[in-house]
This record gives C-alpha cells, structure tokens and sequence, in this order.
C-alpha cells in the first residue's frame, strides 16, 4: 500500500505554526535615513531670518556712538618715576637669613590618626616630615603636619614640586631661631 506523504504536516499536536518575525533592519535603515535628513535640512529649518527692524535701528544707533580712542598707552609713556638707589628694596632670597628657617606645613588635624597617615605618606615621597601638637585659643588641640626645615630654597622649592606633584598643597611658614 503506498502512503500519501504530502498532505501531512509536520506539526502533528495542530498547533499553528509560529509567526515569521520581521527583520529589525527596516525601521533601523528607515530611522537612519530620517536622521541623515534631519541633520543636513534641520537647520536650515531652524535658522531665524533677520528681522529687518533690527538691521536699521543697529544703524541708527551706530551713528550717535563716538569712536573710541585709548589714552592707556600715551599716558604712561609721560610719567616716569624715577627711583634713588636708597629707596630699593634688597631680595631677601639672595641673602640667606640666618636667624630663621623655613618650613612646608602640608595639613592641619583635630585627629592625630589623619596627621599619621599624611605623615606617612609624605615620608614615602623621601621628605623628612614630623608632628607638631598645638592648641588654639578655643582650647581645642590640633595636629601640624611639618616637612622640613629647609637649608636652602633650592630643597624648599625641590620638596614643594615633590608635594604639588602628589596633589599635597603646601603652606610656607618662617620661624625665627631662638639662641
């Protein structure tokens, strides 16, 4: 007995076949189109035309400015002051003073735990750094961070680069020697 295979599905439970699902690529190549449009016609559509009112009061006004003329330069070139050599101040960077030093304060802190690790950290850049314990005028106690002291500014402005470099700011301080 020979069969008839054709009029057989393959999908014997008589469920109904699943739906084809559209490919995602038609509304994207569509978006993409709209998009290109938009970008070259968007401004054009945009763009404000100039209101012609504008054009002929700038005009008007424009005529009732005065030029402007700049003195600045004329007038300096009159005055000279002339200084003796009494009056001028010495650099103090040149002549090293040798009655005070200088220090780099880089923190202050109520928590002597805070002053640690700072101090610790600066000690890992190979600066000599130490903790000064004060307390202020309202009784609390704080705790100075302190890297020097410094023989000469060259090593203050080397340990200041050292510090900016690691985001450490600094505070100059000078405090005279006692003898």
């Amino acid at each position: 007995m020979a069969q008839d295979y054709s009029r057989k599905s393959s999908n014997r439970s008589g469920q109904k076949k699943p739906a084809q699902q559209k490919s995602p690529l038609g509304p994207f190549f569509a978006g993409l189109i709209i998009g290109g449009l938009a970008v070259q016609f968007g401004p054009m559509l945009l763009a404000k035309k100039p209101d012609s009112s504008i054009k002929q009061s700038a005009a008007t006004e424009g005529a009732k400015v005065p030029s402007l003329t700049f003195t600045f330069d004329d007038m300096f070139k009159q005055s000279e002051v002339i200084i003796s050599k009494d009056e001028l101040v010495v650099d103090k960077k040149a002549a090293p003073d040798k009655d005070s030093n200088y220090l780099l304060q880089i923190g202050s802190f109520q928590n002597k735990g805070d002053a640690e690790s700072l101090r610790g950290q600066v000690t890992l850049l190979n600066l000599s750094a130490n903790i000064e314990t004060f307390v202020d005028n309202a009784g609390e106690q704080w705790h100075r961070v302190l890297v020097g002291p410094f023989a000469n500014s060259s090593k203050m402005a080397s340990a200041q680069a050292r510090l900016a470099e690691n985001r450490i700011n600094t505070l100059l301080i000078k405090r005279n020697i006692q003898r």
